[in-house]
């Protein structure tokens, strides 16, 4: 299958919905020829445009170039192929009359007195029926596009990089470097939480102390927010979500 047109939109960066939906079209057109290849097929070996030479068009074939006996013919020689003659076969139907060929499936009435009349209905003898591009053949075609690897990754990346989160009304920054920035926090928190802990606070005296405790972080919007530590574990839980699921679609 040509896949041309979607390696270019691979390497013109081309959203990926655009670069499926060329794939999907490319299957389609593909099934379709095969289907008519398979008409054509089908025609051919019912309607075949040449025969091979009876005997005696053989003896006249051979009079025309005054040889007197095969053995006289070229080596490797093999006589022509005649063209049908079909204009005497009242079977015979043209390729395009085949492949349009129907069949009634409802004969036509005449309208009555107290019915209507009902036209006669017919389908295609064989129909065309389009084959389902399902995403699983779509996401095989992309795996042979030896582009496609790098193209999702580099897509993962930037939208790792454009992960954001809101918690209690502040907009927080997702991406690589931001999420290092909250596990740290975090885990210093959680730190000094088991400190407080281990000095004879209570679990929840000391998760008060500590991840209740404000602090001042820069949000999206770059603006200083107050929040507290609390809010950015939230925050670094839902950006981690979003990663996982990035990555986990993939």
């Amino acid at each position: 299958m040509s896949i041309e047109l979607a390696k270019l939109q691979i390497e013109a960066n081309m959203p990926l919905n655009v670069i499926k939906e060329s794939i999907k079209v490319e299957l389609l057109k593909q099934d379709r020829v095969k289907f008519d290849e398979a008409i054509k097929a089908e025609y051919d070996k019912l309607f075949p445009i040449y025969r091979e030479m009876i005997d005696e068009e053989k003896l006249n074939y051979e009079k025309m170039f005054n040889v007197t006996t095969s053995n006289e013919l070229p080596e490797n020689f093999t006589f022509p192929k005649v063209e049908i003659d079909y204009s005497q076969d009242e079977s015979y139907i043209t390729e395009k009359q085949y492949k349009n060929e129907t069949r009634i499936i409802q004969e036509a009435v005449e309208a009555t007195e107290d019915t209507e009349a009902i036209p006669e209905v017919t389908e295609l003898v064989r129909p065309y029926i389009p084959v389902e591009a399902t995403d699983e053949m779509i996401q095989a075609e992309l795996d042979k596009i030896p582009e496609y690897k790098e193209y999702v990754k580099a897509k993962i990346a930037k939208e790792k990089e454009e992960i954001k989160s809101v918690v209690n009304t502040v907009e927080y920054d997702g991406d690589f470097s931001s999420i290092n920035y909250m596990s740290a926090t975090v885990a210093l928190v959680c730190f000094k939480c088991l400190q407080a802990i281990s000095d004879g606070n209570s679990p929840k005296d000391a998760y008060t102390a500590t991840f209740k405790e404000v602090c001042t972080w820069k949000g999206a919007d770059n603006e200083p927010h107050d929040v507290q530590y609390e809010s950015v574990a939230e925050a670094l839980y839902e950006s981690m979500k979003q990663v996982a699921d990035k990555i986990g679609a993939k």
